[in-house]
């Protein structure tokens, strides 16, 4: 399956690349994977072999039409009717490393308890950007459950800054008798 993920990136990364709209591919291509992920009956229905591919086609295209561009529209429908609609998140995922690579941008998922304001966002992107050495586009993202601090995760590593990751720290470490009273 990840041979074909890798397969179906770069082919549609040179599609983009002619169209110009590398950026614009892979937000749309992650809308596509959220929203077939989030709604179990056009999951079912896609994978369902007892369903024709034109009919899947057609649902695709309803769902998708003027959400995403016509390029990933396409590209999509191209998918479904190869029974390939599987591959569509960890396509995502190698397309998204792709642009990256060929942009010199990472992504950076960055995880806070509270929200971020436009300041915030931009003192962030302009501290990772000379950690890394490369442009940086910062996705927020909210979870009240880290308690505090910050997560960040890009170029498949982790920054744990986050007040849960240090109370689990200190949890551990006098469980293990590391911290004298």
């Amino acid at each position: 399956m990840r041979t074909k993920a890798k397969a179906y990136a770069s082919a549609l990364l040179e599609l983009a690349r002619e169209e110009k709209s590398l950026e614009g591919i892979d937000a749309d291509f992650r809308l596509i994977a959220d929203t077939i992920s989030e709604h179990l009956d056009l999951k079912d229905i896609l994978a369902d072999a007892e369903v024709d591919s034109s009919q899947k086609i057609g649902i695709v295209r309803e769902v998708f039409r003027g959400k995403v561009s016509e390029l990933a529209l396409s590209f999509l429908q191209l998918m479904v009717g190869l029974d390939q609609v599987a591959i569509t998140r960890p396509m995502v995922k190698e397309l998204t490393r792709l642009i990256q690579i060929e942009e010199r941008k990472m992504i950076a998922d960055v995880t806070t308890a509270i929200p971020l304001d436009e300041a915030m966002i931009a003192g962030l992107t302009s501290q990772l950007s000379k950690l890394t050495g490369k442009q940086v586009k910062v996705r927020p993202r909210l979870d009240k459950s880290i308690l505090g601090g910050i997560l960040v995760r890009m170029d498949g590593k982790l920054l744990d800054g986050s007040i849960r990751s240090r109370l689990e720290e200190m949890k551990n470490q006098m469980i293990f008798g590391k911290i004298s009273g």
